[in-house]
């Protein structure tokens, strides 16, 4: 386990860590890295990685209210794959190519947290100003 100083990283609380943990695990491949747990030996935060600077807390929680105001952006490799293993009632948005150059879906976690999938696509398009003017069409 490489050790850093995270720059930023996302807490998520939950219900039900357990659950929490493995769906990150099984559906986007996130590892355990470290848990926190109480006099009663139960996990209260759960530190997961998918790779360098990927990092998420998993916060016990009883009662919290999750909104649509923040979607987590995750950088993927290989997305096409890994898309054809989510199970439909957890996909929000279906893979599809974005005019920003980038191959993305967005799917949801068992609390209803959202998570836009992202991975970039290698085309001659490189030039910035194209690819912004694309999105400002898109986006209108």
């Amino acid at each position: 386990m490489k050790v850093y100083v995270m720059p930023m990283f996302y807490q998520l609380k939950t219900k039900d860590i357990e659950q929490s943990s493995k769906w990150f695990a099984e559906i986007l491949g996130f590892q355990s890295l470290y848990q926190f747990r109480n006099q009663e030996n139960q996990v209260t935060m759960d530190h997961l990685r998918l790779a360098d600077y990927q990092d998420l807390m998993l916060i016990a929680a009883d009662s919290f209210t999750v909104g649509d105001g923040a979607i987590l952006n995750v950088a993927m490799i290989d997305l096409q794959n890994i898309a054809q293993k989510i199970p439909e009632k957890w996909i929000v948005e279906p893979l599809m190519e974005k005019p920003w150059n980038a191959l993305e879906m967005t799917i949801k976690d068992p609390n209803g947290y959202l998570f836009t999938l992202t991975e970039a696509i290698s085309k001659n398009e490189s030039d910035f100003q194209t690819l912004m003017d694309q999105t400002k069409d898109y986006l209108q």
